[in-house]
């Protein structure tokens, strides 16, 4: 049996290339489902990014079309929730032309201009992680997944995604670390990258991951031992990442170089039982 109670907010429509496009309206219903009641909002929405290219060295503006479906279950925890977003180019002589979409578990979007990326978040259940999965803005691709808690004091900080700012756009990287436990336990990865593409994806192992697993305090430092944000030629630092004591364990501390914009597996050093295995990107 399904009730459905609808609550229609037409979201308006806007014109690429002399023809308008429209999104589905935004909904609210509620449905019986498993001697349940499932509460289901589907909201659709716009949103102009400007978004610097950093293989032509100027802005392009880029129009987002949006769709977030959650299902709430108030006699059970968690929220069931899932995110598309289109991407159509909205400058030169190519106005109109669709880029790319994509699709992500998560309960809310976020695009952050900024940093190139775009963010999918799933809001934690019970005694699971926060989930971050974030995709480039520029190819739509998914890049990073993280597990840290987004900082009350800036909607774009994430603890579990540093990055690092070269002279120009094309030199700054990202560090990120984490899992995003959609097929089951997944054993988090240290990643590196561009706001395009992954160059580097490390698996860390020896630590006893559970489904709550102590997110490490991440950090990079240069050869003194002072930390890094910004990269002026080449790109050689290290990745600190500190594990505070839980349960059984003793706090850990492991240190991963990069050279010459490579992660040295080999060259890291690592506490007794810790071990580092290179994945595909």
């Amino acid at each position: 049996m399904r009730l459905i109670l609808t609550f229609v907010f037409l979201v308006g429509s806007t014109v690429l290339a002399q023809q308008p496009i429209a999104t589905a309206p935004s909904q609210a219903t509620v449905e019986h489902r498993d001697g349940g009641i499932v509460h289901i909002t589907s909201n659709s929405s716009f949103e102009y990014v400007h978004l610097f290219n950093p293989i032509t060295q100027s802005y392009d503006d880029l129009l987002l079309q949006i769709r977030q479906r959650n299902e709430i279950n108030f006699e059970a925890e968690g929220v069931r929730g899932s995110l598309k977003v289109r991407a159509w180019r909205m400058r030169g002589r190519k106005l109109g032309e669709p880029l790319w979409s994509l699709t992500s578990a998560g309960n809310e979007g976020l695009a952050l201009a900024s940093m190139g990326l775009y963010r999918a978040t799933s809001w934690p259940c019970c005694s699971a992680m926060w989930v971050h999965e974030y995709f480039s803005l520029t190819n739509g691709d998914h890049l990073y997944t993280t597990n840290g808690t987004a900082s009350s004091n800036d909607v774009s900080e994430d603890v579990g995604l540093l990055s690092i700012n070269g002279n120009l756009r094309q030199n700054s990287r990202f560090i990120a670390f984490g899992a995003s436990y959609v097929r089951g336990h997944e054993t988090p990865t240290l990643q590196y990258g561009t706001d395009t593409a992954i160059k580097q994806r490390i698996e860390l192992r020896g630590h006893d991951y559970g489904d709550n697993f102590d997110v490490p305090d991440m950090s990079l430092v240069d050869d003194r031992g002072q930390k890094v944000t910004d990269i002026a030629g080449v790109l050689s630092f290290t990745v600190v990442l500190r594990f505070s004591e839980a349960d059984d364990q003793r706090a850990a501390e492991l240190r991963i170089p990069v050279i010459n914009d490579v992660i040295m597996p080999q060259n890291a050093v690592l506490p007794k039982g810790y071990s580092l295995v290179e994945l595909r990107p």
